[in-house]
């Protein structure tokens, strides 16, 4: 018996055994959408910001920022409240400062439309995009208040979901009128000197770096590429760079921790779902089959711990989550599970063609 003859043998084997386990649930699911979140790592704390799936090109305008370091490194330059304003924001993404040649506007890409569909209101702790006098470019505000009178102007693309009260101390930050674009210049009072209401250069407001967690290709797009592209990545330590890949933002190397909540907490997903669409069904295990024993693949392929292969290990995690379903109702296990002689067709099956390779 030649390889490929015996390759399909096991591929109707597993297939059989697979769609004997349980039908796949027949009720409608909601599509499975990745989370995208950002990580701003300032000077005076960390906050996590999560994007809304239906405003892509807000969305996409922002990752091509933050993707090509055009976050990085900029101060916030407004802070204005209802008093002065009549809203309460604190507004950042265009402007550094550098020693030699003081303040520096980050260079834009040109100007992008509104998310005219989305109907996101300007509540607190939401961030919309900003428009200077060319439109809508690298600038965003985060809500402090109630702006809803702002609705319908800008794009609110998404909300903090950790670390409010870091936005909430900046806010609370004295501010400076510097002339020009500088007008309500927020600055951490007190941060190397006793409290005096006089800024520094060193008492800047700065964003240092803005990631795209899971985002491991730089690519704007969450898929697999992103879960191989993170497991290349694990135990290698690349110093500063370490935060790029740090889904879990622990602040060490990456590692399975980091890969797990990629998994889990942005694709909403288990090991097994080959085509991240939330399931773990028969689809996925026919990827599995088809590239079973293979060397060099992907996620996509069926290798679900990032060691190049497809065997009985990916096989056991498949396994472990058969019929997992983020649509499922919550706390709901399966109607069925896999019966004992299933799995042993599965398991003899693949024993039987590593045995004849």
């Amino acid at each position: 018996m030649n390889m490929s003859t015996l390759s399909l043998r096991f591929c109707t084997l597993l297939l059989a055994g697979g769609l004997t386990l349980a039908a796949v649930p027949s009720q409608a699911h909601a599509q499975n959408l990745p989370t995208q979140r950002l990580a701003f790592y300032t000077t005076m704390g960390d906050f996590l910001v999560e994007m809304f799936s239906d405003t892509p090109i807000a969305n996409d305008n922002m990752l091509t920022y933050v993707n090509s370091a055009r976050q990085d490194g900029n101060v916030f330059h407004r802070s204005v409240n209802v008093f002065t304003a009549g809203v309460d924001v604190i507004q950042g993404g265009a402007f550094f400062w550098d020693d030699q040649t003081r303040w520096n506007a980050q260079p834009t890409d040109a100007p992008i439309n509104d998310d005219s569909e989305a109907t996101h209101s300007n509540v607190f702790g939401t961030i919309a995009m900003a428009e200077n006098a060319a439109g809508y470019t690298n600038q965003w505000f985060i809500n402090m208040g109630d702006n809803s009178v702002l609705d319908g102007d800008f794009t609110v693309f998404g909300n903090v979901t950790e670390g409010i009260t870091v936005a909430q101390n900046i806010f609370a930050q004295p501010t400076v009128n510097l002339g020009a674009l500088f007008t309500d210049l927020p600055f951490e009072d007190g941060k190397n000197s006793p409290p005096d209401l006089v800024a520094t250069v060193d008492e800047l407001i700065v964003v240092d770096v803005v990631v795209a967690l899971g985002d491991a290709d730089f690519s704007n797009v969450l898929n697999s590429a992103d879960i191989d592209a993170t497991y290349a990545q694990v135990g290698v330590n690349r110093g500063a760079e370490n935060i790029l890949f740090d889904t879990d933002r622990d602040g060490g190397i990456t590692d399975q921790q980091d890969i797990d909540t990629l998994v889990r907490d942005i694709f909403h997903t288990e090991y097994g779902d080959t085509n991240l669409d939330g399931k773990v069904n028969p689809t996925d295990l026919a990827d599995l089959t088809l590239n079973w024993l293979g060397t060099g693949k992907t996620w996509a392929e069926g290798d679900f711990n990032g060691d190049g292969l497809v065997n009985p290990t990916d096989l056991a995690d498949l396994t472990l989550n058969w019929l997992f379903d983020n649509g499922a109702a919550p706390q709901t296990p399966p109607a069925t599970v896999p019966e004992p002689a299933s799995l042993a067709l599965l398991a003899l099956g693949g024993l039987a063609l590593i045995r004849r390779r």
